[in-house]
């Protein structure tokens, strides 16, 4: 038996979801799909827009084979500590085979390139955001314009990319942190148009 894992918050479930959910079964041929998803506090410790019961339901209702709840610890945590909660949970299941997560960029060079600064931090991309925080830049703004400076300057040719490309959404962020997960994982865009698969 094959299994999907996807890590959410359902905030609430929409289409793009349940798009998420059939397209990574027929990518990946997967009997079930297991969803670690956040309870009543989501990201930024916002109340959910509806009860973790009625979130639940809708995934379970619109594909989705089994739902857990992400602990509040986490669900309230910036990208990179409710992604790798997340992939902790699911792994700690022993079931899990891949993880599947929504993009809003079909570019999935840009998506590794981002990946790989983010998970070896080169000191270069230290000083980028460091100097960009020291010009009053919040957070956010000063890591998306230091990740795609060093984007443009990557030693491997073929994952440069041009400064004035725009950073991935918050999805495309969360799975950048999914990407060093301990299992395969499976890129479901957003885009209807543009269908990839990536599995490792």
């Amino acid at each position: 038996m094959k299994i999907i894992g996807i890590i959410a918050e359902y905030n609430p479930f929409h289409n793009g979801h349940a798009y998420q959910i059939q397209k990574a079964k027929e990518q990946s041929g997967a009997d079930c799909v297991i969803v670690a998803m956040s309870g009543n506090y989501v990201q930024r410790g916002m109340p959910a827009v509806t009860d973790k019961f009625t979130r639940a339901a809708m995934a379970l209702s619109c594909g989705a084979d089994l739902v857990f709840e992400l602990p509040t610890l986490w669900s309230v945590s910036s990208a990179e500590y409710f992604a790798k909660a997340g992939t902790a949970l699911l792994d700690a299941l022993g079931c899990v085979d891949t993880i599947s997560f929504g993009c809003e960029t079909p570019d999935l060079s840009l998506f590794t390139t981002l990946a790989d600064i983010l998970a070896k931090e080169p000191h270069a991309y230290s000083k980028a955001l460091a100097a960009r925080l020291k010009q009053g830049y919040s957070f956010p703004a000063a890591r998306e314009a230091a990740l795609l400076c060093r984007a443009a300057k990557h030693p491997d040719r073929r994952r440069r990319h041009r400064c004035d490309s725009r950073f991935p959404e918050q999805h495309s962020c969360t799975g950048i942190y999914q990407s060093p997960a301990p299992f395969p994982f499976i890129h479901a865009p957003a885009s209807h148009s543009a269908e990839r698969q990536r599995i490792s």
